[in-house]
């Protein structure tokens, strides 16, 4: 009997189970509907509380006879339902509400924006902290610029001479510096620029570009199937004064003097830059220089001058030394050059190691976020986790103790930025000097502005930029746009970087370099600005004394031949033809690219390396301490060249010459 029973008592049990179980579905889906028609602020409201197990939901039914207590109890709707979590612009629960407050915070947010634009630390992204994809990472454009000398005559074979220069210049071609916005410009992007910048060139059917020789020879540089770029032009760029000849294609340029509306050029230049007053009693610039060098104590440098170097990390190193509290600037230094196997690379520093030092420091330093702008022209940038740690009085200290030991100059600097460490007037402000490409964009429409409401229009958009930058956003006549820009610009550029600049001013005060370039403004210009000329073959020609062995023997009719060799190489190294350059020839035998302001210690030097004296070697070696440059020895000039290109551009450290 009980058999019969218990399977008719299970049958009722689960029928129970099953009515119970669509009750509770069909009153879930009953609060899910109504919670999707409630208000967010009732869905929290009524949820707040603990959330109904089904015993709970179903009246009149045990949970101890209908479902075992080992069962999971219903969900249990949260506090925060599934449309609360999701993105917040795909869900409004109050139009109105969310309007009148983004009204209401617009300027607010507006300013913030910009503030944090103006001033953010180094090596900050906007997507830093966020999710992931909301924001792209905005490429970093370099711009790059360089002197260009564009011709009226087609098919032009020579560089002009003085006078046609002359000319060419008051017709507006001749030589420009040219800016590009990024340094790896298309040749659309390539072409704009010097039509920009030579207007009369866009009618001449096309253009060719050109280099010269030694004399004064001009050769076209070939023009690639995509024609010319700004990566490939760069590639075929000597040096920074060298310029870059424009020749017409089709037609020739008619030369039209520029109207100066009564104001020469002289008078112009008059007022940008006074003139320095000139007397019989004014020092010249090696005057100068043997005057700061004179402070320096020539005995054995101390522990705190020792500076340790990686190649990779010349910047970081540099910092660390001259941090140092007893750090002493008027005291020799030692310079210690460490492979990547933490190894001494076998240079005991009497000059060599130091001049090599400060050679790979300024070409970091140029090109570090300190620094902005075109290459050779650069603008102080502002960096504030920099400026609160006092790094700007470190560079500048850095600055002069490169100057003073070891002759190696930052000919980097721009107009503005030596005129704002000289303490002389700067030049007008150029929208391309703000790196800021909003900021640069923003202004450029209200200078562009043909209407007072266009003009308005684009000083409303700027109107958080402008007050940050503490100008005017109050706009009455088109006529005052102009001085508008100009006060926004100079702000942006000069205004912002006012503690940056007075930190690095106080580091050049080391060794009293801040003095003589206030005193001597117009003398010391060319050591921080592009003033020097690139590296000749004469430079080198006349830099060396050979040590020639006794007139009629044996090893002076090979010194000879060697010398001969060496001479050849050095015209065909200054034509470009061999793949070594003439900076890189004096960086291998003294650690410097240029020549010093006062020239080497002592006079440099050409040895021989003969096998009696040395056993076979058949590459070139090098003392950079003092200069001495040893050449090989070989019958054949094939040989000779081969093994002098190969010792120098295999041998970048010191102990493998």
């Amino acid at each position: 009997m009980d058999n019969k029973d218990q399977p008719q008592s299970s049958d009722e049990d689960m029928r129970e189970l099953l009515r119970q179980m669509q009750r509770t579905t069909t009153l879930l889906a009953e609060r899910l509907t109504s919670s999707q028609r409630t208000p967010a602020r009732d869905i929290l409201a009524g949820t707040s509380s603990q959330g109904h197990h089904a015993r709970d939901i179903l009246p009149g039914t045990s949970s101890s006879s209908h479902i075992p207590p080992s069962h999971s109890p219903l969900p249990t709707l949260t506090s925060t339902p599934s449309c609360f979590r999701t993105n917040s612009t795909r869900w409004q629960p109050y139009p109105s509400t969310s309007g009148f407050l983004s009204q209401e915070s617009s300027k607010e947010d507006g300013i913030q924006v910009n503030l944090s634009r103006l001033f953010r630390p180094y090596n900050s992204n906007p997507g830093q902290g966020g999710s992931k994809g909301k924001y792209l990472k905005k490429k970093r454009e370099v711009p790059w610029a360089h002197y260009f000398f564009c011709l009226s005559e087609p098919e032009s074979n020579f560089v002009p001479s003085l006078e046609d220069t002359q000319v060419l210049e008051e017709c507006g071609l001749g030589r420009k510096l040219v800016t590009f916005s990024s340094n790896n410009g298309s040749h659309s992007e390539l072409t704009e620029c010097l039509y920009q910048a030579y207007p009369p060139l866009g009618d001449a059917g096309g253009y060719v570009l050109a280099r010269s020789d030694r004399r004064r020879e001009l050769t076209n540089i070939p023009m690639p199937s995509s024609g010319y770029s700004v990566p490939y032009v760069r590639h075929y760029c000597k040096g920074k004064r060298t310029p870059i000849y424009i020749i017409p294609l089709q037609k020739q340029i008619e030369l039209q003097p520029k109207e100066h509306n009564g104001i020469s050029v002289e008078h112009q230049l008059n007022e940008m830059y006074p003139s320095q007053p000139t007397t019989a009693n004014m020092p010249d610039l090696e005057t100068v220089l043997r005057r700061l060098e004179d402070q320096l104590d020539p005995g054995l440098p101390p522990v705190s001058n020792y500076i340790n170097v990686m190649r990779d990390t010349v910047l970081s190193s540099a910092m660390r030394a001259f941090a140092r509290q007893r750090f002493a600037p008027q005291r020799k230094l030692n310079v210690i050059f460490v492979d990547a196997e933490n190894t001494g690379e076998g240079a005991v520093d009497a000059g060599g190691p130091t001049r090599e030092f400060f050679r790979l420091l300024m070409v970091e330093l140029k090109n570090s976020h300190y620094f902005c702008g075109a290459e050779d022209i650069k603008n102080l940038a502002l960096v504030s986790r920099a400026v609160q740690a006092g790094e700007y009085r470190i560079l500048g200290k850095m600055l002069a103790v490169s100057v003073v030991h070891a002759g190696v100059t930052p000919s980097f600097f721009s107009e503005r930025l030596y005129s704002l460490i000289s303490h002389c007037p700067s030049p007008p402000v150029d929208l391309e000097e703000i790196d800021d490409w909003e900021v640069r964009q923003m202004l450029q429409k209200i200078k562009n502005a043909e209407t007072l409401a266009e003009a308005q229009d684009g000083l409303m958009d700027a109107s958080a930029t402008m007050t940050l930058l503490g100008c005017s956003t109050l706009l009455r006549s088109l006529d005052e746009k102009d001085a508008l820009v100009e006060e926004a610009a100079k702000a942006y550029v000069e205004g912002r970087l006012k503690e940056a600049l007075e930190q690095l001013t106080d580091g050049l005060k080391t060794l009293g370099l801040s003095d003589e370039i206030k005193a001597n403004p117009q003398l010391m210009k060319p050591l921080f600005t592009s003033g020097f000329k690139p590296l000749e073959v004469d430079d080198l020609l006349e830099l060396f004394r050979v040590d020639f062995s006794h007139s009629g023997s044996n090893r002076r009719r090979i010194e000879n031949r060697t010398v001969m060799f060496w001479r050849d190489w050095l015209v065909e190294v200054g034509e470009g033809s061999r793949p070594v350059t003439l900076q890189e020839i004096l960086v291998f035998t003294s650690g410097a690219d240029r020549i010093p302001p006062l020239g080497f210690p002592q006079k440099p030097t050409i040895q021989f390396l003969h096998p009696e004296d040395h056993g076979l070697r058949i590459f070139p070696e090098a003392n950079t301490c003092d200069v001495t440059l040893r050449l090989p020895l070989h019958q054949l000039y094939q040989n000779f060249t081969d093994k002098m290109e190969s010792g120098i551009l295999q041998s970048p450290t010191f102990g493998f010459a």
